[in-house]
């Protein structure tokens, strides 16, 4: 990708010096990767005269190229960042009527601290429900606990383990 950014800033500057200085890296590091990336593509991507740097014919053909890798992965770094930060996640949460304010409280406050971006939602069920899968089952099964949700039609559960050493990240929405 710093071959990509150099021969983009490169293609405005039109001077070696000026896009080094421009990528925060020494003049003789930019023209190493110009030149790989010359070496890859199998031909000059710049002239290079005196006083006067300029696009090949090469180089022309693949700056629009070039650009939309740029673009794409600019677009995927902000995606990533919103996927590990959670920002504008939906998390469904379904809460059985049973189970007291009191018992969850504290552990929204602290989703809501650690992934200030996520959106919560969150909805009461029946006691007696059960999803079709585990009918017959009780509520506790095998160290796992089932919570429902069924928020503007669509349905979903919470399978969340209850005292395992996997700790709160084993909790899933099905």
């Amino acid at each position: 990708m710093h071959q990509v950014r150099y021969f983009l800033t490169l293609c405005q500057e039109l001077n070696f010096t000026r896009a080094a200085e421009k990528c925060n890296v020494a003049q003789p590091a930019l023209t190493r990767a110009i030149k790989l990336l010359e070496h890859e593509f199998g031909g000059l991507l710049f002239h290079r005269e005196r006083a006067r740097t300029h696009l090949s014919e090469l180089g022309q053909a693949v700056r629009p190229y070039l650009e939309e890798v740029q673009l794409q992965s600019q677009q995927a770094k902000r995606l990533a960042t919103s996927f590990i930060e959670l920002k504008g996640t939906p998390l469904k949460l379904g809460i059985m009527c049973t189970i007291g304010p009191s018992n969850f409280v504290g552990l929204l406050t602290n989703l809501q601290a650690q992934y200030p971006g996520i959106e919560l939602q969150i909805s009461c069920s029946k006691a007696d429900w059960r999803p079709p899968s585990i009918a017959g089952r009780t509520r506790s099964t095998s160290g796992f606990i089932i919570f429902h949700s069924s928020v503007s039609n669509s349905s979903s559960c919470l399978v969340a383990s209850i005292g395992w050493p996997t700790g709160p990240r084993s909790a899933s929405v099905i």
